[in-house]
């Protein structure tokens, strides 16, 4: 069993600096060291504190324009809409190999799980609304019994969502509460870790693969949109997210996009090489930001505010529980980042394991109990080598600043 390192802060506010290794400043590491010792000699040749060089807010503009907090209620669609969207077959159900284009301010219901099959695209305008009327509890028998409602694109089809900062596009359900539906689910062909090129979307319909060899691959656009309610239960361990990106290219265009109040995480990617920038995750009940199985995207601004009530970590960063070593790696670089905890105990802002590799520059982890915590061997290794690297760090209200656990 390795050695379990803590760090304690001893004021409210601590500030960190980790740059990259360079040949001068490598610590003088014995060999019979195990990777914890090796790596609390690493970040303390490397970092230093320094009151004056803190992350500062970066809650920045961008978020206070169009996205809400976790107090606001949802959005709510009036039964004569709801209505009004059946009456004229604005439904969207079942599988489609054909294109399907939502007008701008329009209303349309979701039932049940949704495919869009290789070659086909989904288009939404402008302060459109998706809402799913599932609701177990309704007196209305039809309702009760639809199945739960999920959007998946699969490999080959687009979605086209874009929204402005006045009208937002939002999928949401009537039932306001966190796994009232699923999500939206995008797979793509871009490279994963997780052994092969086929890994299996966790959706209720088996069959559904992503991943492939094209880095490029385009699965379309978000821009300025929101889901809510999202995190039904799928199986006993598994349930949907806000947003899943599964293998998802790098000609993906993702901005300005929030999860809201969401029964699992915020948004989860399996690999790929999205670029993503202005993404809120309020109110997840588990991780506002996860990441396995070779993500290597980009990431521009991230904030996450978790509820009183929820919230596991700001953000899970894996490479692959299997095996830790499997390449590609994990090993996104995320700028501006604010992580905002709820003070619970045990939970940490930003946990690096499994392997996972990354560059993070400005970051802001308050109110988390733990604030960064690094664990496994070939993590801990990563950042011994430099794989592994935070830069201009700062901790707010945080009783252990870094927290270093090796393989048990």
């Amino acid at each position: 069993m390795k050695k379990f390192i803590k760090y304690t802060a001893a004021v409210a506010a601590t500030t960190l600096a980790m740059t990259s290794c360079t040949e001068d400043n490598n610590p003088v590491v014995d060999p019979t060291m195990d990777l914890v010792k090796e790596a609390e000699a690493k970040w303390a040749a490397l970092s230093g504190l320094d009151e004056a060089t803190g992350a500062g807010d970066l809650t920045a503009a961008w978020a206070k324009d169009w996205a809400v907090g976790v107090d606001y209620a949802g959005t709510v669609v009036a039964q004569a809409a709801i209505d009004e969207a059946k009456a004229n077959n604005r439904v969207l159900e079942g599988r489609y190999s054909e294109n399907v284009t939502i007008g701008a301010g329009e209303v349309w219901v979701l039932n049940g799980g949704v495919h869009f099959d290789e070659g086909a695209m989904l288009t939404i305008g402008a302060g459109a609304i998706i809402v799913d009327e599932r609701d177990a509890e309704s007196e209305d028998a039809e309702v009760a019994a639809k199945a739960v409602g999920y959007i998946l694109m699969e490999r080959g089809s687009k979605i086209m969502a874009e929204g402005t900062a006045e009208e937002m596009i939002v999928f949401t359900s009537t039932k306001q509460e966190r796994g009232a539906w699923g999500g939206l689910i995008i797979n793509g062909r871009a490279p994963i870790n997780a052994g092969d090129e086929n890994g299996e979307a966790e959706a209720e319909i088996s069959g559904s693969k992503y991943g492939g060899a094209d880095a490029a691959d385009n699965s379309g656009m978000l821009k300025f949109v929101r889901v809510e309610f999202t995190g039904n239960i799928i199986t006993a361990d598994k349930e949907h997210n806000g947003i899943t990106f599964n293998g998802v290219g790098n000609q993906t265009v993702v901005e300005n996009v929030q999860s809201h109040m969401g029964a699992d995480d915020g948004f989860e990617w399996f690999g790929g090489t999205l670029n993503v920038s202005n993404l809120i995750s309020t109110g997840s009940e588990d991780d506002s930001f996860d990441w396995t199985f070779g993500w290597s995207g980009k990431g521009m601004n991230l904030i996450a505010i978790q509820s009183a009530d929820a919230g596991d970590r700001g953000i899970e960063a894996d490479n692959n529980r299997n095996n830790n070593t499997l390449e590609a790696y994990s090993n996104p670089t995320l700028e501006n980042v604010t992580l905002i905890g709820r003070n619970a105990d045990g939970k940490a802002g930003f946990k690096f394991r499994e392997g996972t590799k990354a560059t993070v520059k400005n970051l802001l982890v308050e109110n988390f109990q733990i604030a960064l915590d690094v664990q496994h061997d070939v993590t801990l290794t990563n950042l011994i080598d430099g794989n592994l690297s935070v830069e201009n760090f700062k901790a707010v209200g945080a009783t252990t600043v870094l927290k270093f656990k090796g393989d048990e």
